[in-house]
């Protein structure tokens, strides 16, 4: 029996998806690969994942996990001619577009991080996959606010509103009288605009990006996401508790 060791990554987005791959059309895993003579655990996940799925910006936000199962046979059995090694890291990526580079798994798709599980091939996979859900649940819990611009102000406060009611939004702000200057069209424009700030947590990003982008006036409208740090914990729990 031959012994290998194996480099990947537990890959998400923004909207609570994970990247899983087809290995040779026969399998399901994360994306992951054989790490190279004189190569480190780390530059292998980003190697592989880049190769298996295109993706190349990537975050690390949890160092090396690993656990250890045999080759997956052709018929989904157990090879027991290899045991496999395998380390992970959990990255955030912003890039959407997957262009797997590796001929022999040439496909890979985004898949919510509650359904992965049911997915891989490999009991063990699975097993690894679920132990560590509460990481990326963690992750989902933080806060965030979101920034958006808007030509009108009952424009607003329509789509504020609408983010409280449904309770993905814990607090709307609308800033008036905000100066933009941009280019658009190849003019620079001046524009007075209302500056609409939410404070929510990442897991409701999807939902009211779905929400904003369906009902803006504007053809590119404008998405900032940043951490949301507060010195007062009583201040963020009461975002997480106001939230659905």
């Amino acid at each position: 029996m031959i012994e290998t060791h194996s480099a990947g990554g537990i890959v998400l987005n923004p909207f609570g998806e994970t990247i899983v791959v087809s290995q040779k059309g026969l399998s399901w895993s994360l994306p992951k690969g054989h790490i190279d003579e004189g190569e480190d655990r780390l530059h292998a996940a980003y190697r592989e994942i880049k190769e298996e799925t295109g993706i190349r910006q990537l975050h690390l936000i949890q160092p090396c996990l690993s656990y250890t199962r045999f080759k997956i046979s052709l018929t989904g059995d157990d090879d027991t001619s290899e045991k496999k090694h395998l380390h992970f890291f959990v990255f955030l990526t912003n890039e959407f577009t997957l262009k797997p580079e590796d001929k022999d798994n040439p496909e890979a798709k985004w898949v919510h991080y509650s359904e992965v599980e049911q997915i891989l091939t490999h009991q063990k996979d699975s097993d690894f996959f679920k132990r560590h859900i509460p990481i990326i649940q963690s992750y989902l819990d933080e806060c965030i606010e979101i920034t958006t611009s808007l030509a009108k102000k009952n424009e607003a406060e329509s789509i504020a509103t609408s983010l409280v009611e449904k309770k993905l939004v814990a607090c709307a702000q609308i800033h008036e009288n905000v100066t933009s200057v941009y280019k658009w069209n190849n003019n620079i424009e001046k524009e007075k605009e209302f500056k609409l700030h939410l404070k929510t947590t990442r897991k409701h990003y999807k939902a009211i990006h779905q929400i904003i982008s369906d009902t803006h006036s504007y053809d590119c409208p404008e998405f900032v996401v940043v951490n949301l740090s507060s010195y007062n914990n009583d201040y963020e729990k009461w975002i997480q508790q106001t939230l659905i």
